[in-house]
């Protein structure tokens, strides 16, 4: 039985749609119908059915979903188990992280990781939901997740890693980048391009602003960080984005970066399963993630490893700390 029909069943499942379904495991629609059909007949039964618009479990269908979680942990620890190479010399690891993170860090990482370790596969999944990046670690799908979503999960282990400091963006030509720091009161009335109220960085400077009894003058709300900065070229007005969303654009003299103050920054946790039971490689790729050395010069003045707080004396990983 291929394990891809029981990881498409079960995301049809959650999912009560072969299309949602088909977007959250990065497949087209058709490739996850096909498995699910392929899977109902290997196992002569009707396993889903639909009812109008949704897709729903038949009594069988709940039946081996009940199972299939159990079924699908073992064989990610059992392909774990046998890939694990104590000499670094083969091996893969599967990364899930958040879209900031995957877009501007973690090709460093990745890249710093390789030239150290070139026989193990690093594949990473980026994904802009970190509840689903711990359910995916939870389920072994993935050895770890990055992502700023601390709070606790169940199965889950979250521990901080790097800091993620928010600036003021605004076009380098402008006075205003000439300014050793931004804060509340300064930027009152000043109009803004942000993203909108439901991302979880636009909710932290709404308490930013009201700390200092200010109201943002938003006058734009985009939903992706390359939009906000070709905004803030245009000349609609500044944006507040994390650091390395914008160093490029910094280096090359386009736009300036003005520190908040009082400083605002979310965190990047790391998600590991517990118990916590990591293979050689995991070891090796955390050791490096909590290093500053695959951190780029340009973003290392503000971005620094949080230091490790999972060792026992044989090296592998064990819960030695809480958070």
């Amino acid at each position: 039985m291929n394990t891809d029909w029981l990881r498409s069943f079960v995301e049809v499942a959650h999912q009560q749609s072969y299309s949602r379904a088909a977007e959250r495991l990065y497949l087209s629609q058709p490739t996850v119908y096909h498995h699910v059909k392929l899977l109902e007949s290997t196992l002569a039964v009707q396993l889903v059915e639909q009812q109008g618009k949704r897709t729903e479990l038949t009594a069988r269908g709940r039946l081996l979903l009940e199972h299939v979680a159990h079924i699908l942990e073992e064989m990610n620890g059992l392909r774990s188990a046998v890939q694990d190479d104590a000499s670094l010399s083969g091996g893969r690891m599967a990364i899930g992280v958040e879209t900031t993170f995957g877009s501007y860090l973690l090709p460093w990482l990745m890249t710093a990781f390789h030239r150290r370790h070139p026989g193990i596969e690093l594949a990473a999944q980026i994904v802009n939901d970190p509840d689903r990046l711990d359910v995916k670690v939870n389920s072994r799908l993935l050895d770890l997740a990055i992502h700023p979503n601390g709070h606790q999960s169940e199965g889950v282990l979250k521990l901080p890693v790097l800091e993620d400091p928010m600036v003021l963006v605004v076009p380098s030509s402008h006075a205003f980048a000439r300014l050793p720091f931004a804060s509340p009161p300064g930027l009152a009335g000043v109009p803004l391009v942000l993203y909108s109220i439901r991302v979880s960085t636009r909710q932290a400077l709404d308490v930013w602003f009201s700390g200092s009894g200010v109201v943002p003058t938003v006058v734009m709300t985009l939903d992706s960080q390359e939009s906000l900065k070709t905004a803030v070229l245009a000349g609609a007005g500044f944006s507040v984005l994390s650091y390395c969303t914008v160093a490029d654009e910094v280096a090359s003299g386009r736009l300036a970066a003005i520190p908040l103050r009082p400083r605002l920054e979310r965190h990047w946790y790391l998600s590991l399963k517990t118990p916590v039971a990591t293979t050689h490689s995991t070891d090796a790729f955390l050791r490096l993630l909590h290093s500053d050395t695959w951190i780029p010069t340009d973003l290392a003045v503000h971005y620094v490893a949080q230091p490790e707080l999972l060792r026992d004396e044989r090296g592998a990983r064990a819960l030695g700390a809480t958070v």
